[in-house]
């Protein structure tokens, strides 16, 4: 593998990653609580038990722990779980587009914040979309100034403000929800565009943003407010290499690719990066493979697929593809099909339609997949473009972000359980 070391960023504001959650502030009466581990807390002190929205994982991810992540990554999203089948219900809120007409491109991406509400990423947007889990209202936030295209995803940072990944725009930004402002906005000086698209929170506390055509993985520390130019990107690919990443158990984030033509990794703990497995060609034959993806209960990563022709599951153990047995994306179009995908309480992968009418929901275990979707634009793309990006809620429903539509999508398996708050609001989850 191709290799690049520059200088060593992985003791620039180490935060422990750790936490425990209190049982009894939940009611268990009804639901079930999945993934709760009294003894999870392996490494580092173990956090305050009264403290639900906490933004500490239950381990910090490394290779040490990597395969105890994944034992209860196994446990948490377990179909086994489900009490009484397994039913695809979708309900919708419709926000108030004020004064904007034809929802065209607002948002891609969103944060879960420890306040229960939801950040829309704005792209094209003026303002900041923010979405209130607990009374279901849509409201605007501050205008963030930077034109179209701004933003593409976002991380929840460990002080609990949102760091917005720029996608064209020039400047850093990052709002706090204490306040309900925009704040810390720095440049980056970076010139060429789209700078980046997606970003995952590192376990030593830093941001990694994914390169479209900056050239090199971005690193931003929000203690110190500085940001740093990582490792080159060694590729021959054009436009925009990759679109989102991964957290791993180990501690790396696998770069989704989208015109490069291998996987990448970036390694904070050396500050290189790395290259990864080709994509096959019965996968992707052309450009614009996948858009974002998710990490899977079996420990594979599952890209989902924008032009390609079929889900890309990548083993990150050993660096190799796995071709789905006779798995295509069946839908009515070829191109810019499904953006974004959340891993469901099932363990099912959800993948978010884009330009299609339907969702896939996809089972790893029986590598079967079945189309969810009436047609009518209830659950799929009315306007085309139609969604960008979802995650997981705190208890356990699926938010799907609006892009060109002015309505937001929950998915609910409808098992009666819920996830460990703590789970939605993990960097292995809550991110594009």
């Amino acid at each position: 593998m191709n290799l690049q070391k520059t200088q060593n960023l992985s003791n620039v504001g180490n935060i422990s990653f750790n936490g425990i959650i209190d049982p009894s502030t939940r009611n268990f009466a009804k639901k079930r609580l999945l993934g709760f581990n009294p003894n999870r807390g392996k490494k580092g002190n173990q956090g305050d038990p009264g403290i639900i929205r906490d933004l500490e994982l239950y381990l910090e991810p490394n290779e040490d722990n990597e395969e105890a992540i994944k034992t209860w990554i196994n446990k948490t999203f377990d179909k086994k779980n489900v009490w009484w089948g397994n039913k695809f219900e979708i309900s919708q809120v419709i926000f108030d587009a004020a004064v904007d007409i034809g929802y065209r491109n607002w948002f891609r991406g969103g944060v879960l914040m420890p306040n229960n509400e939801i950040l829309f990423v704005p792209f094209d947007r003026t303002e900041i979309g923010l979405f209130n889990m607990n009374t279901k209202t849509f409201t605007d936030g501050p205008t963030h100034g930077h034109g179209t295209g701004a933003f593409s995803g976002g991380v929840s940072l460990p002080d609990k403000r949102v760091f917005m990944i720029p996608y064209n725009s020039p400047a850093i930004s990052m709002y706090n929800p204490s306040t309900g402002t925009i704040v810390n906005t720095i440049g980056h000086g970076e010139v060429t565009t789209p700078h980046y698209d997606g970003g995952v929170l590192l376990p030593n506390g830093l941001v990694c943003m994914v390169p479209a055509r900056a050239g090199h993985v971005g690193i931003f520390n929000s203690t110190l407010n500085i940001y740093i130019a990582g490792p080159l990107i060694t590729t021959t690919a054009t436009g925009n290499l990759f679109s989102g990443g991964v957290l791993l158990p180990n501690g790396q984030v696998l770069l989704v690719p989208f015109n490069n033509t291998h996987v990448g990794y970036y390694d904070p703990d050396t500050n290189s990066y790395i290259e990864g497995g080709q994509v096959p060609t019965e996968i992707s034959s052309g450009l614009g493979h996948f858009v974002g993806g998710c990490l899977g209960r079996d420990g594979l990563v599952y890209l989902t697929p924008f032009n390609a022709e079929k889900i890309g599951i990548y083993n990150p153990s050993n660096n190799t593809w796995i071709v789905a047995n006779d798995v295509p994306v069946v839908n009515d179009i070829t191109t810019e099909k499904y953006a974004g995908s959340v891993l469901s309480k099932t363990g099912e992968i959800l993948l978010i339609p884009y330009n299609v009418d339907g969702y896939i929901l996809y089972d790893p275990e029986t590598d079967t997949y079945n189309v969810k979707g009436d047609g009518k634009g209830n659950d799929g793309s009315r306007n085309g473009n139609g969604h960008y990006g979802a995650l997981l809620t705190e208890d356990g429903t699926i938010c799907v972000i609006p892009h060109s539509v002015n309505y937001i999508n929950f998915y609910d398996n409808n098992d009666n359980n819920l996830v460990d708050p703590n789970t939605a609001y993990s960097p292995l989850f809550n991110k594009l």
